[in-house]
């Protein structure tokens, strides 16, 4: 089942502009990421009653998932909110919680380890930076191969990629945080900001606002299916095509190839043994934040038609 989405920015761009109203033992992260849950769970909601989804069914979503990058105030790397929830294994279970579904977790069929790899494609100004602006002609219809930006080279180019670790990241200072970003833009020289393509408005900008990678294709999967399911990417992941102009996301493309091992009774019946373990494991870790997370990510549960 293929859908297209646009996820709400409102409750990450809270977590991130107004640290404050994260709440006392609640990180910067974690409310990203609890926003961000809400939006998966509504997807799982629909689709169960819609009947679209088995043991035998998988879910693929593409669109502006609204993943914004998260900075460390210590200078260690960057981290995106996507890819971090989707390495959760409390959150996952939470998203899926008490729905009438198999076993089974989100994944990002371009799956990559590190935030500093991943292409941007928000947030520009309404035409391309002159590094992207192609001087010859094209004949019709031929895209023109795009030059690759991600969020380590803007990093790299204000100097703030380190090596610190992330032992203060969720004890992010309510008053340094939102400069942070702001500060991370500032020390990029403007003919480099110009050159990128990037918006940067240093009167009303807004954390939420720093280059980021929203723009995703996921994957929701049984996890007695996932063993028999394998992505291929002939062009690598992700392209983004910087000369397009009108919006201040760039589009991306993702070419992708699935390929389904055949049904096997023994293998099958193997993972689901290990699929129902690794739940049940998940269900446990919840049982520690299971009041909070539940309350977070199920709250909206009752407003949906």
């Amino acid at each position: 089942c293929f859908v297209g989405t646009h996820f709400p920015i409102g409750g990450i761009a809270a977590a991130i502009d107004d640290v404050e109203q994260s709440g006392e033992n609640a990180s910067v992260m974690d409310s990203a990421k609890l926003a961000l849950a809400r939006s998966l769970r509504r997807v799982l909601r629909r689709a169960v009653r819609s009947n679209v989804l088995c043991a035998n069914t998988m879910l693929v979503i593409q669109g502006d998932l609204n993943s914004r990058t998260l900075l460390d105030p210590n200078g260690g790397p960057p981290r995106d909110v996507l890819l971090e929830l989707l390495s959760d294994t409390c959150f996952q279970a939470a998203i899926q919680h008490g729905l009438p579904l198999p076993p089974g977790r989100w994944h990002e069929i371009a799956s990559c380890r590190e935030a500093c790899n991943l292409p941007v494609t928000y947030k520009f100004t309404d035409r391309p930076g002159s590094s992207f602006r192609h001087k010859e002609p094209r004949p019709p219809g031929q895209l023109v191969p795009s030059t690759r930006l991600s969020l380590g080279d803007v990093l790299a180019a204000s100097g703030s990629v380190g090596t610190a670790s992330f032992s203060s990241f969720d004890s992010l200072d309510s008053n340094e945080g939102p400069d942070l970003y702001k500060r991370t833009l500032m020390g990029i020289p403007g003919e480099q900001l110009e050159a990128w393509g990037l918006q940067f408005k240093e009167a009303d900008f807004r954390p939420f606002r720093f280059p980021a990678s929203p723009d995703r294709t996921i994957f929701w999967v049984p996890d007695v299916l996932a063993p028999r399911i394998a992505w291929s990417l002939p062009r690598g992941g992700y392209e983004v095509c910087h000369h397009q102009h009108g919006s201040d996301h760039r589009p991306v493309s993702l070419e992708a190839v699935l390929r389904v091992a055949p049904h096997n009774m023994a293998a099958a019946a193997a993972a689901e043994a290990a699929a129902q373990l690794r739940f049940q494991t998940a269900a446990e870790q919840l049982a520690e934040r299971r009041e909070r997370l539940l309350s977070g990510i199920c709250q909206s549960d009752s407003d949906e038609s």
